[in-house]
């Protein structure tokens, strides 16, 4: 009996070997964490080596519909819950039927192509990161390729225009508040761009002075910058616009408006008189807003309603 026991024993091993394998379960490239409200769910994926997560609202109007917009948040001290619990994004795409990503920092510094932002980290690895963020969002959601919109504010309104830049060939429209392009991160490649910008700035903003200087950046990092016309002239020549139309002073807003851009783009240039560093309209803890003359976010999204992407020259 242990004889035949042995041998089939070896039998059954040798048919195993032979056996093929049962196929591989595929590992998912994302996967919710955890609901964290109504509509907002947590996910998180693996990006250059690191594991990283952004928070998805998804309002009840884009059930089951197809083509939906896009728009990725990145707020100033790389935090998804402030981007969400400030900027009034939420409210603004239950409003309109549009899905919003608020992207969240590794260590709470986006790599904007500053020097703070580079330090230890790939080169322009967030620019990475914002596009496979809206690969992710895609798919749990059908999405409209030609409606594919960043918002960003001080760091990440500089990520945000460095998107438009390495990106322009698939985001439709950027939008910032303050925020910096850093020119000596785009390459001969990068030099033509075809995404529509809006650039909003407070002249009394101490982060991103009109006239250029000295500020203390991220990490506390002293960082010189240069005048904020002398950065938006590279980006105009860069797009191939038309010349500058402005309003005039607004109630303290004045706005050029850049027409004739690269396949149908253009470009905003908006400044506030007397705002510093916050989030136009934002409501603050006191229940005041922090800019009572205009709303960032309603303002932002009513440009990228005009600006879907259009074909490339």
């Amino acid at each position: 009996m242990r004889r035949i026991s042995v041998g089939l024993a070896a039998a059954c091993m040798l048919l195993a070997a032979c056996a093929p394998a049962p196929p591989a379960t595929p590992r998912p490239t994302s996967s919710p964490v955890r609901p964290l409200g109504a509509n907002d769910t947590e996910y998180t994926m693996r990006h250059d080596t690191v594991i990283r997560t952004y928070v998805l609202h998804a309002p009840p109007a884009i059930a089951g519909r197809k083509g939906n917009p896009v728009v990725v948040v990145l707020w100033d001290n790389g935090s998804a819950d402030t981007a969400m619990a400030v900027g009034g994004w939420r409210e603004k795409a239950g409003a309109e039927g549009f899905l919003v990503a608020f992207g969240q920092a590794d260590r709470s510094l986006w790599n904007d192509g500053s020097p703070a932002g580079l330090a230890g980290r790939v080169r322009n690895g967030d620019v990475g990161y914002i596009s496979a963020v809206i690969n992710d969002v895609g798919r749990h959601h059908d999405i409209d390729p030609t409606r594919l919109f960043v918002a960003g504010f001080g760091h990440g309104g500089s990520l945000a225009w460095l998107a438009a830049a390495e990106m322009h060939h698939r985001l439709a429209a950027v939008a910032t508040v303050g925020g910096h392009l850093y020119p000596d991160q785009l390459s001969a490649a990068q030099s033509k761009f075809a995404a529509s910008l809006y650039y909003m700035v407070g002249t009394n903003d101490p982060q991103y002075p009109l006239n250029g200087g000295t500020v203390i950046a991220a990490a506390g990092a002293r960082e010189d910058r240069a005048p904020l016309q002398r950065v938006i002239d590279r980006w105009l020549a860069g797009m191939a616009c038309g010349s500058g139309t402005s309003t005039g002073d607004l109630a303290g807003v004045r706005t050029t408006i850049y027409p004739g851009c690269r396949a149908q783009t253009e470009m905003v240039l908006q400044t506030l008189g007397g705002h510093g560093h916050t989030w136009p309209g934002a409501v603050l803890p006191a229940g005041l807003r922090a800019n009572d003359r205009i709303d960032a976010t309603s303002a932002m999204w009513d440009f990228f309603k005009k600006h879907p992407k259009a074909a490339l020259d």
